[in-house]
């Protein structure tokens, strides 16, 4: 099975995606799992081992693209949903709130789409759920809900967010704690201002 996810908002939002995606490729081994995501978020899904293909899509780029070479923004436009096309996936799970990737994906070729009927919204998924928002439980539980609705038992998973890193991050990392005096024996505790 192919599956495609779609994630277009921030870096935290695919970041709490992490789960999903292990608890479907747990369950349906042997699948294939692409990612939709923007640039920004890219960097911190890349390295990610349970997906085999990730396609940026940067919003911002094709409106600039678009008030500077209609023609060309159209034939960039083509081009990205063609590379989605040629995977020819067999599910699509949309966690974005809206209709707009459903829609693409229904003209697409993708048969089954999954999502959250939000504010009736999802009029191209085949199969939905009705929310009014986040504020009852966790995004990742959101999330999780959507692969409930494959039949996906998700009770006693470990659903904590992941992000995998390479070699050379790694080394960076080790590097810029040996300069600030921090053993590997210590609890580290980093915070980010304006995430």
């Amino acid at each position: 099975m192919k599956i495609l996810i779609v994630n277009p908002f921030g870096i935290g939002d695919v970041i709490f995606s992490t789960p999903l995606v292990e608890v479907l490729k747990a369950r349906f081994s042997g699948s294939r799992i692409g990612y939709v995501c923007n640039a920004r978020a890219y960097e911190v899904i890349k390295t990610n081992p349970f997906l085999e293909k990730i396609f940026v899509y940067e919003k911002d780029d094709y409106r600039v693209c678009w008030q500077i070479h209609k023609a060309e923004c159209v034939r960039k436009i083509w081009r990205f949903l063609n590379s989605i096309r040629n995977e020819k996936f067999d599910l699509s799970i949309d966690l974005s709130l809206g209709y707009q990737y459903s829609m693409f994906l229904k003209f697409l070729g993708v048969k089954r789409r999954l999502g959250f009927n939000y504010r009736e919204r999802g009029i191209f998924l085949t199969d939905r759920i009705d929310v009014d928002g986040f504020h009852d439980k966790h995004v990742i539980e959101y999330y999780l809900d959507l692969a409930r609705l494959l039949g996906v038992d998700t009770a006693g998973c470990d659903i904590r967010p992941r992000v995998y890193i390479n070699e050379s991050e790694r080394a960076l990392l080790s590097d810029l704690l040996k300069k600030l005096n921090i053993s590997g024996g210590e609890l580290v505790i980093g915070i980010v201002p304006g995430c």
